[in-house]
């Protein structure tokens, strides 16, 4: 006998909430597991994790603009760099605090994103793509040149740390415990903001313009609107993500620009699979782990990305995520049906 649809619906309904609940108690508890870590872990596995929030708010910016809107950019690591020198310039010529400098970092390399896209945009998707990469090429340079404003290759050094509390009785944040704390914090808003996008009305009319940006168009959706909007926020993702970084080694250089951190912001991306929002930071933790279990030269790690993206280009292009997706499936069903 056949359920009735006015049961049906609520049923649906019900279980789409408990998903939800369920989601939101893992998610908890996730977070709780890492904000014991410090007292259970040594300084090694400290670093690695400041490295992986390092890496994977800018990843998440890039899944925003790849996975969710088509739009393949190179410029991940120029704007990482931008939000490097914002905080690092502002912390140091005007001495704002790092919350300041790193909360100002995003609407910089935002506006720059703005600026980029707005004539990038009217070209053909090739000419954009390679717009970003100039525009990593063009950052690197000014960053090295402009002795005034960025002291050149010698860079930006003795960066303050963050402070906890404000004034005379703020506590100064200098051990890898403090920064994890901080690392974890910038990540946690930053999952958050992403899935608020992606899961948002924007997100869908993102997915749409990736799905098919000209059906999009006949429907009404201001496609190239949201193409500056999603762009745009990558951006701030990216710098969340530089700024972490300087205040960590407490020096900003032309090497935030390196062509290394795009790459390994798309491995990560690819790797995970782009459009897929748990993936990004499982691929990262991965990514990281690797690294640094390796721990071999920069030189060996660009030749094992690239091994790694020649890899899931030819044989895993959807990346690792939905393959373990289906794979869960398959469990859940096999024990739903015991």
């Amino acid at each position: 006998m056949e359920m009735p649809v006015a049961s049906a619906v609520p049923a649906a309904s019900m279980t789409r909430s408990r998903e939800g609940l369920l989601s939101v108690a893992a998610a908890i508890l996730g977070v709780g597991l890492l904000a014991a870590l410090p007292f259970f872990v040594g300084n090694y596995i400290l670093a690695a994790a400041i490295l992986t929030a390092v890496y994977l708010l800018p990843s998440l910016g890039l899944n925003v603009i790849f996975g969710y809107t088509g739009m393949l950019s190179f410029a991940q690591g120029a704007f990482f760099g931008i939000g490097a020198y914002t905080s690092a310039i502002l912390a140091t010529r005007l001495g704002l605090p790092f919350w300041v400098t790193v909360t100002l970092a995003v609407p910089v390399a935002a506006a720059v994103a703005w600026v980029v896209a707005i004539p990038a945009l009217k070209l053909s998707k090739l000419s954009f793509v390679m717009v970003t990469l100039g525009l990593v090429l063009i950052a690197h340079a000014v960053a090295g040149n402009w002795i005034s404003l960025t002291q050149g290759h010698s860079g930006i050094t003795n960066l303050p740390p963050p402070y906890l509390g404000f004034g005379e009785d703020a506590i100064p944040l200098r051990s890898l415990r403090g920064y994890f704390y901080v690392a974890l914090g910038l990540s946690v808003i930053g999952l958050i903001a992403c899935y608020w996008i992606v899961t948002s009305p924007a997100g869908r009319a993102l997915r749409a313009i990736r799905d098919d940006e000209l059906l999009a168009a006949a429907y009404g959706v201001p496609v190239n609107r949201y193409k500056t909007i999603a762009f745009a926020a990558s951006a701030g993702f990216a710098a969340i993500g530089g700024a972490l970084e300087v205040h960590y080694i407490t020096i900003a250089s032309p090497s935030s620009f390196e062509m290394y951190y795009t790459n390994a912001f798309l491995v990560i991306v690819l790797a995970g699979g782009r459009g897929s929002f748990w993936a990004v930071p499982v691929a990262t933790v991965a990514f990281v782990f690797i690294m640094q279990v390796l721990s071999i030269n920069p030189q060996s790690q660009q030749l094992l990305m690239g091994i790694i993206l020649v890899f899931l280009v030819f044989f895993m292009p959807g990346g690792f995520g939905p393959a373990l997706v289906k794979a869960g499936a398959r469990l859940r069903a096999r024990w739903a049906a015991r």
